[in-house]
């Protein structure tokens, strides 16, 4: 907390600072001197654009220039992403201003701001976000020293509330990390526990529809996945742009649910996650809760819909079978979100007895669709059959309770044992 405290108290003289360097430069801009002050001896403040100053190009073009010193600013990939400034809506205006807020942190290589750079597009997307915050938090966030004891318990890195610092194992996991602690940093919402599977599996889904990130809570990742069939990614992103899960909660009792049935759904994948940590996790015991749960609340959201869709079908079976095939669909990033999902799911080769030099390829290509699922057979590599798959709710019942009997057989035998 004094760290915090500290940070917080510094934050407060600059932002002082900036007020009078930002009224300065606002007057060389309206009175087109360029001259009334030699920017480029300036050194950099990092002043907050979102306390009450009026946002404008011209907010973004003089904090460049007093920053153009800085040897990453060299490079063009940054140059072009601050010109575009000029011509930008409001939106844009916005998002560049927070992204500069990473340009300008010391911590962060030049690469690795360069790597960073699908935030832009979420900062767009996320109408909620609290700027202000947001900015201070990126601006003034830490990477402590590598700490290579983590990796005893797995973790890649961690990242401080408190302290707004990020400590990494190492050198490689902090590439394979980066940008979901950096999105840690920037959310409002409490991990107090309870909400765990919320904060990491939002993150970690984030993190990948923006900066192409691995994912390593796939569980939880997949549910957020299925909150989003069931709410919307909208709420979602103001669940954690505001920090407060109870407008998650109150979306889905607004869906047709219970509020004790949310939350002994969020009770359940918050299990999953702390089962990992066990020496012998019972997940099928968890599995079978969450399949019945996510089965209750499949046909009461969608009570007025003859078909369940198959990509929310996709989702929860993944979470029954991990080596399931896991959705490619995106559901934040507006520039992914109409891209249609589609796998391979299966590959056969083989020649003919007359022609045994002649290898023939088949592949079953499957394209998710909001409604049905489009099956589609291609012979080295033409279109030789299309099928149209729906999956009706009784399909979808059947398909639900197979999953849990085989769940609770395989249980018994562990048992028996």
């Amino acid at each position: 907390m004094k760290l915090y405290s500290n940070k917080k108290s510094l934050y407060d003289k600059e932002k002082a600072k900036s007020k009078m360097l930002s009224l300065a430069l606002a007057f060389s801009v309206f009175v087109g001197s360029a001259n009334v002050l030699n920017l480029s001896n300036c050194v950099f403040q990092k002043s907050n654009p979102f306390d009450g100053q009026s946002i404008s190009s011209s907010d973004f073009i003089s904090n460049y220039k007093a920053s153009k010193s800085m040897s990453f600013i060299k490079d063009e990939n940054f140059k072009d992403a601050i010109n575009s400034i000029k011509n930008s809506g409001m939106d844009q205006k916005k998002a560049y201003l927070l992204y500069y807020a990473l340009l300008s942190n010391d911590y962060l290589t030049a690469e690795e701001k360069k790597n960073l750079s699908g935030y832009i597009q979420y900062f767009i997307d996320n109408k909620y976000l609290d700027y202000e915050y947001v900015y201070f938090k990126l601006s003034w966030l830490g990477i402590d020293p590598n700490d290579i004891s983590l990796l005893d318990d797995s973790i890649a890195g961690t990242y401080t509330r408190e302290s707004n610092t990020i400590t990494f194992a190492d050198e490689d996991n902090r590439d394979y990390a980066i940008s979901h602690e950096i999105f840690h940093a920037e959310d409002k919402t409490v991990n107090n526990g309870n909400n765990t599977w919320f904060t990491e599996g939002l993150t970690d889904l984030l993190s990948y529809e923006y900066n192409n990130s691995k994912i390593s809570y796939d569980v939880e990742v997949n549910f957020c996945r299925i909150l989003c069939e069931f709410v919307g990614a909208d709420v979602l992103f103001e669940t954690r742009a505001k920090g407060d899960i109870n407008i998650l909660i109150n979306a889905l009792i607004n869906k047709g649910l219970e509020k004790n049935e949310v939350d002994e759904l969020f009770k359940l994948i918050n299990d999953y996650r702390w089962e990992r940590k066990k020496e012998n996790p019972d997940f099928n015991s968890i599995k079978i809760g969450l399949l019945t749960e996510l089965q209750f609340a499949c046909l009461k959201i969608f009570e007025n819909q003859d078909y369940i869709s198959p990509m929310l079908y996709q989702h929860i079976l993944y979470i029954y079978q991990l080596d399931s095939q896991s959705s490619k669909k995106y559901y934040f990033n507006s520039n992914k979100v109409n891209e249609i999902p589609t796998v391979i799911s299966s590959t056969i080769e083989y020649s003919k007895e007359n022609e045994p030099n002649e290898v023939i390829k088949e592949e079953i290509e499957k394209e998710y669709h909001s409604n049905y699922i489009l099956e589609i057979k291609k012979v080295n590599g033409t279109a030789k059959f299309i099928k149209r798959k729906t999956i009706s709710k009784n399909d979808f019942i059947l398909n639900i309770n197979s999953m849990i009997n085989e769940l609770s057989l395989e249980t018994s035998k562990d048992k028996s044992k």
